[in-house]
């Protein structure tokens, strides 16, 4: 087993932690067990092997497998627009990438156009992005209720939009740090050597990782842990 890996992040005046972050991860993927039933879609196996190119009915289907809750007649207005603000987007871009503040500017404007497209008509940040998580998994994290009172996220008086871009930033700004990061790259490599390369967890992105970390790591979840003497 690994050592106890800790994350750590200001809120405030105050500092936030999760320790045992990488055997927190591991048993995130055994407890949400991929389908042995391939004719079953599987949100993270989707994120692997969807088109990138565009926002499809399939997309829309396998994020209401992970609770999103969203018809697709309501993004079917708004396709053009959300398929057009998808293309200016890389696949490659990262949430976590290293850049001149300027670029990483330019990149959020762009993200936040696309949000702006696709959260309307009915469609929140978390089924929005949970959808979108799925088109751009390195730089779009799922921005749900329990990852944005985590991450202290504003929502009154804010747009859907506007809450997403900065549940984003929050977590950019965890994933920037070095030492996270290097927490981030052991739970990857941990959970590939359990669990197997064909396993897909074991291509999940940081982005993925630390998402599903912090929603794991809350409230009623937490207090699980100490069973397993991790707290």
């Amino acid at each position: 087993m690994p050592e106890r890996r800790t994350i750590t992040w200001q809120r405030g005046i105050e500092q936030e932690r999760v320790d045992w972050f990488v055997h927190k991860w591991c048993v995130f993927c055994i407890a949400y067990p991929e389908p042995a039933d391939e004719a079953v879609r599987f949100y993270d196996r989707w994120a692997i092997e969807n088109n990138r190119d565009y926002v499809e009915r399939e997309d829309v289907a396998v994020a209401n497998t992970f609770q999103a809750r969203t018809p697709w007649g309501k993004w079917q207005p708004s396709l053009g627009a959300i398929n057009q603000a998808l293309a200016q987007i890389d696949v490659k871009w990262g949430l976590f990438d290293p850049l001149p503040e300027e670029i990483w500017l330019q990149r959020r404007m762009q993200v936040q156009a696309l949000f702006e497209a696709a959260m309307r008509g009915g469609i929140g940040y978390a089924s929005g992005t949970k959808v979108l998580h799925l088109k751009r998994p390195n730089l779009i994290p799922i921005c749900d209720s329990v990852i944005v009172r985590r991450l202290a996220v504003q929502t009154r008086g804010n747009t859907y939009p506007a809450v997403a871009i900065s549940c984003m930033e929050e977590l950019r700004k965890i994933g920037m740090s070095g030492q996270n990061r290097a927490v981030l790259g052991e739970a990857k490599n941990y959970v590939a050597g359990i669990l197997g390369s064909e396993s897909a967890y074991a291509h999940a992105t940081d982005v993925r990782i630390l998402d599903a970390v912090l929603w794991s790591d809350t409230g009623e979840r937490r207090r699980y842990w100490p069973l397993l003497g991790w707290e």
